[in-house]
């Protein structure tokens, strides 16, 4: 399935799609599926950068409240998660890897 993705209802779509900043709004449609939320309204920003920042999607000095509220409008295609259900799928796959990592150096010693 394609990631669909619409910016022109955000309030600066114009500065979204240009220059470098086209590429920090590509990394931001991307993210869209990592944080299971698919749009971003006045409503839910602060739970999508919450996610952001909780997922480690973005390192401290990229992602700031004032830089998601910025994509206020931004819409894509991915599926809304409940929160309760990215908890899950994204603390889940975390711990399957440090299990991972622990078995790795049981194995080598």
């Amino acid at each position: 399935m394609s990631l669909d993705w619409d910016v022109s209802k955000c309030e600066n779509s114009d500065e979204l799609t240009a220059g470098d900043q086209w590429e920090f709004t590509q990394a931001m449609v991307f993210a869209t599926i990592g944080v299971g939320i698919g749009a971003v309204t006045e409503a839910n920003w602060q739970e999508f950068y919450a996610r952001m920042k909780l997922g480690y999607y973005w390192n401290d000095a990229e992602i700031t409240p004032d830089v998601v509220r910025r994509y206020i409008g931004m819409r894509t295609n991915v599926s809304f998660e409940t929160r309760a259900k990215w908890l899950k799928r994204v603390m889940g796959s975390r711990l399957d890897e440090y299990v991972y990592q622990a078995n790795r150096v049981k194995e080598s010693l």
